[in-house]
């Protein structure tokens, strides 16, 4: 009889321990940097201790406006933070990638052991098992998880040369946990909240589904 090819023993990547997110308001020294204030607690969640405003300010792309003519200039959501955070009125937001790019910048110079990771896309379930898992997660949504609306008074051009109009409601916060059909939220404009699991659902779906957390790596 042929040998049975043994089943090969995946190599186990290391699980992260969370610590329990301690909650951090982003005012009043970053009253639009709600990304980064919600990055700063997952991160020192996973082990990485950071400091909101040296995240911030040493870790994040950002980039201000520029003006010729009738036109104002400024990056792309996904690429730079825009605007200035530490602004009540000059900031505006960031998605996913600068995120991920401060964090990892961070996790590195701690020494590295993890690496962040995109969830955008994930299904619910996915997002309740990650947190009956422990493992909160930074996810992109609107203030009081109402229907996203935009600024239409306020654009500016991309790098492409397209017309960019900002939402006008995008809040991001950490998602701490899951207890029965709520989620449990740390807010950095609120403060800890229980949200109803559908109510947040229908804003994080409305905004993209938009998500990141911390991983360990492989060894």
């Amino acid at each position: 009889a042929p040998t049975p090819t043994p089943t090969p023993t995946p190599t186990p990547v290391p699980e992260l321990e969370f610590e329990s997110v301690e909650l951090v308001m982003q005012n009043p020294e970053l009253p639009n940097g709600c990304e980064v204030t919600s990055l700063s607690m997952v991160l020192t969640a996973a082990g990485y201790p950071v400091d909101k405003v040296e995240l911030y300010e040493e870790f994040l792309p950002a980039e201000e406006f520029t003006y010729s003519g009738d036109y104002r200039y400024g990056p792309s959501p996904e690429e730079a933070y825009v605007g200035d955070a530490a602004s009540a009125t000059g900031g505006w937001y960031c998605f996913e990638q600068p995120i991920l790019t401060a964090g990892n910048a961070w996790i590195e110079y701690c020494g590295g052991g993890a690496e962040m990771v995109q969830l955008t896309g994930l299904s619910q379930d996915d997002l309740d098992e990650l947190l009956a898992d422990h493992t909160p997660v930074v996810a992109w949504v609107t203030r009081e998880y109402g229907e996203p609306y935009f600024a239409w008074d306020f654009s500016w051009v991309v790098p492409t040369g397209e017309e960019y109009v900002p939402y006008n409601n995008l809040h991001c916060v950490a998602v701490a946990g899951i207890y029965g059909d709520e989620y449990l939220v740390a807010d950095p404009l609120e403060g800890w909240n229980m949200v109803d699991r559908d109510t947040f659902w229908s804003s994080f779906d409305a905004m993209g589904r938009r998500a990141v957390t911390v991983v360990a790596t492989a060894e």
